[in-house]
C-alpha cells in the first residue's frame, strides 16, 4: 500500500491514543511494503517508498532515527556495490569540495556561509543542486569565487533511485577530497549515493535539523552539530558515536542588499512591533501556550501591534486576530528578514520549539529575541553569547510577560541590551576558522557540554504530533481504513 495515494477529505477528530495506534499501523504496512519490494530486486518502488514513510515519520517525529530504514539503506548500497568495481574514485582531487544541497535555498539553511568558508580556506567548490528552483546568486557567487562549478542534476518526477544515481554520478566524475551533505531527512537517493562513496571521500554532514527524525546515520564519516541539544541526540538515541561529532557552530547570513518591503498595515506613531514567524508546528502545544503569551501582551499594551510571518492558516492566530481586530497581521515569510527585523521593536521567540537562526538574525540586527521557555533551561545556548548580560529569557509566564513590560518603555534599558546583541553573534571570521580545523580532521574550538534534552524533546514531540494529525490526519484515517 503506497504512502501517496489520494487521502479522503474526511475531518476525523480522535483522541491522540488512537492516532497514535493508527500511525503506528502506517508505519509497520509501509515496511512490509518496502521488505517485498526490495525482496523482487524493484529497488524503484522500494526507494519510493522509503522516502515517503521517512517523511511521515519526519512530521510525526516520535523518534529520532529508524533502524529497519537504515538497514534497507545499507542492504541496497551492498546489493549495489558489485555493479560499480572499478568506477568509484580511488585518489580523490585534493582541494576539491563536492557539496550537495538537497534544499537549494540561496539565503535560507546553510549552504552559503558554508560555502563562503570553504572559498576563503582556498577549496575548489563543486555545488551539485537540483535544476531549476529558486535564484541562487549569492551561492553562485561564493562557487565562482572558488574556481569550481555548479552540477545541476534533473531529477523532478524521476524517483529516488534517479536521484542516487545522478548525484553519485557527480560525484565519481569530480572524485572530491571532502564532500558535504545538506539534505531532508527523507532524501534517501542523496543518502545513498554518500554511503556508496564511504572510504572514497571524507564525508561531512550538516545536521539542520537536530531535535528531529532523520535518516543517514551511515552517509558520513563526520557529523556537524551546531549544539550541545543536538550532539546529544545524535550521540545517545542515534547512537553515532562521540568521535563523529563535532561542534560548529553557525551564525546568520545577512543580506543586508535586499530593500525593505514595508510592514502590512499602517504603521501609526506610537506603534510598538513584536514580529516572530516560524513553522505553525512551533508554536503548537495542547495549551496554547504561544498564543496565550501574545494575547496577554496584547492586552496589556494597547499600543502593541503584533506580526507573524508564515504562509497557511493557523486556528490559534485566527482566534488571537478575532479578539484584537487591527493589532494581529500574518505575511508569507520575507525575503527581507534582515530589514524587517530592524523596522520592528522585539522579535519573540517560538514555543514550545524555539527558533535557532530566526534568534540570531534578531540579535544581528539588533532586536532583542525574547525566549520563554518553562522546562528547558538554557534553550538559546550555542545561539548567541553573553546570555547572561542580555538576559533574555524567563522560565514561568508572569515574569516573561514582565520582562516585555520591562523593555517595551522607557526604551533605554532595550537600546542598551540591543547594542550588546549585535556583538552577540558568532562572526564568519570565526565560523571559518573552526571549519577549517575541522575539515582537517583536528577537534572544534567549541567543545561539546551535556545537556538533559528530556524536557525539550517531550516538547517537541507533541507539538509534532498536534501539526502532523491537522494537516495529514485524513491521510492516515485512509490508509488504515483501506482494505
Amino acid at each position: 500500500m503506497a504512502l501517496h495515494v489520494h487521502p479522503s477529505q474526511r475531518n476525523v477528530a480522535l483522541p491522540m491514543q488512537e492516532w497514535e495506534r493508527r500511525i503506528h499501523i502506517v508505519f509497520e504496512r509501509e515496511k512490509k511494503y518496502i521488505a517485498a519490494r526490495l525482496s523482487e530486486g524493484n529497488f524503484d518502488a522500494a526507494t519510493d517508498e522509503m522516502g515517503a514513510l521517512a517523511n511521515l515519520m519526519y512530521l510525526w517525529n516520535e523518534t529520532t532515527t529508524d533502524d529497519f530504514l537504515e538497514q534497507q539503506m545499507e542492504t541496497i548500497v551492498q546489493c549495489i556495490a558489485p555493479q560499480l568495481a572499478g568506477s568509484l574514485p580511488e585518489h580523490p582531487q585534493p582541494g576539491t569540495v563536492f557539496f550537495y544541497d538537497a534544499l537549494g535555498f540561496d539565503l535560507r539553511a546553510l549552504a552559503l556561509i558554508y560555502l563562503r568558508a570553504l572559498q576563503a580556506l582556498g577549496y575548489r567548490i563543486v555545488y551539485c543542486v537540483d535544476e531549476g528552483g529558486e535564484p541562487r546568486p549569492h551561492i553562485e557567487q561564493a562557487v565562482q569565487a572558488s574556481g569550481g562549478e555548479i552540477v545541476s542534476i534533473s531529477v523532478k518526477g524521476k524517483g529516488q533511485l534517479a536521484r542516487y544515481c545522478a548525484v553519485l554520478d557527480a560525484m565519481i566524475a569530480h572524485a572530491p577530497e571532502i564532500s558535504l551533505l545538506q539534505t531532508t531527512p527523507h532524501d534517501i537517493g542523496g543518502l545513498l549515493a554518500f554511503q556508496q562513496m564511504a572510504g572514497r571521500t571524507r564525508r561531512f554532514q550538516i545536521n539542520l535539523t537536530d531535535h528531529a527524525f532523520w535518516l543517514g546515520r551511515n552517509a558520513f564519516d563526520v557529523c556537524l552539530e551546531f549544539r550541545d541539544f543536538g550532539a546529544k541526540i545524535s550521540r545517545t538515541e542515534r547512537k553515532i558515536p562521540i568521535e563523529k561529532l563535532q561542534k560548529q557552530l553557525y551564525y546568520p547570513v545577512v543580506a543586508r542588499d535586499v530593500p525593505f518591503e514595508g510592514v502590512p498595515f499602517a504603521r501609526e506613531t506610537g506603534d510598538f512591533i513584536i514580529f516572530s514567524g516560524g513553522r505553525f508546528s512551533k508554536i503548537t502545544d495542547e495549551k496554547h501556550t504561544f498564543c496565550r503569551i501574545v494575547d496577554a501582551i496584547l492586552e496589556a499594551h494597547p499600543h502593541v501591534k503584533f506580526w507573524y510571518a508564515r504562509s497557511g492558516q493557523n486556528e490559534d492566530l485566527d482566534r488571537l486576530s478575532a479578539r484584537h481586530p487591527g493589532r494581529v497581521f500574518r505575511t508569507p515569510e520575507r525575503y527581507d528578514l534582515f530589514e524587517v527585523l530592524r523596522h520592528v521593536d522585539l522579535y519573540l521567540n517560538t514555543y514550545p520549539m524555539i527558533g535557532g537562526l530566526m534568534v540570531q538574525y534578531a540579535a544581528a540586527a539588533g532586536r532583542l529575541p525574547l525566549t520563554y521557555h518553562d522546562e528547558v533551561e538554557e534553550p538559546i545556548r550555542d545561539l548567541l553569547f553573553h546570555l547572561d548580560e542580555l538576559d533574555i529569557v524567563r522560565h514561568d509566564i508572569p515574569s516573561f510577560l514582565a520582562l516585555v513590560s520591562e523593555l517595551i518603555a522607557p526604551p533605554e534599558e532595550r537600546r542598551r541590551r540591543e547594542r550588546l546583541a549585535e556583538q552577540s553573534v558568532l562572526t564568519e571570521a570565526q565560523f571559518t576558522e573552526n571549519l577549517g580545523r575541522v575539515l582537517l580532521g583536528r577537534p572544534s574550538m567549541f567543545p561539546f557540554r551535556d545537556q538533559d534534552i528530556t524536557a525539550e524533546q517531550s516538547n517537541d514531540v507533541m507539538a509534532a504530533h498536534l501539526a502532523c494529525i491537522r494537516s495529514n490526519g485524513a491521510l492516515i484515517w485512509r490508509l488504515t481504513e483501506e482494505a
